[in-house]
């Protein structure tokens, strides 16, 4: 992603679902084994501030992996940077870095990147109306969760950082 000095700056990138009131296995969520919304959301290596977040998409129809296709990959290729990601985003080695890649003391700061990614997805759902199932139009959760997204961002900005990671 470029930053506001124009500068490309390395970030995580990582899908998060929200329970939602919906029927059809389009919405299908494995990880709530209920209907949801999945989001995308990238975070800045270097401040911790969140600098990406997709629209929603329902959770069974749209992977990871896809979610990353619609929006986020061609901003990568364009800047000429790839992003850090779980293995939910394999087959895109030109625009993800997974896991494995790289050397093995490597492994071990990106675990610490991802777990600081998860903490960021936690902040979200500190918001009552993300934590439990959303019962209110899919429009309206794109919207909350954007409204969110901000405020938390506007929360790291007045010092309660996520914690730093030296990459």
């Amino acid at each position: 992603m470029i930053n506001d000095t124009g500068r490309v700056q390395k970030i995580t990138v990582d899908g998060t679902d929200f329970r939602f009131a919906a029927n059809g296995t389009q919405w299908y969520s494995h990880k709530f084994r209920s209907s949801a919304v999945r989001y995308e959301v990238g975070i800045a290596i270097q401040t911790g501030y969140i600098v990406w977040i997709s629209d929603g998409h329902p959770a069974g129809r749209y992977p990871d992996i896809s979610i990353f296709c619609l929006g986020l990959k061609q901003k990568l290729l364009n800047a000429g940077e790839r992003a850090e990601a779980d293995k939910g985003y394999r087959g895109e080695p030109l625009t993800i870095e997974l896991p494995n890649d790289g050397l093995a003391e490597e492994y071990v700061k990106k675990k610490i990147l991802r777990q600081r990614h998860e903490t960021c997805n936690r902040r979200f759902k500190n918001w009552a109306c993300l934590d439990s199932r959303f019962r209110h139009g899919f429009e309206y959760h794109n919207q909350v969760f954007k409204a969110i997204a901000v405020l938390t961002q506007l929360d790291i900005e007045m010092g309660n950082e996520l914690f730093q990671v030296e990459f």
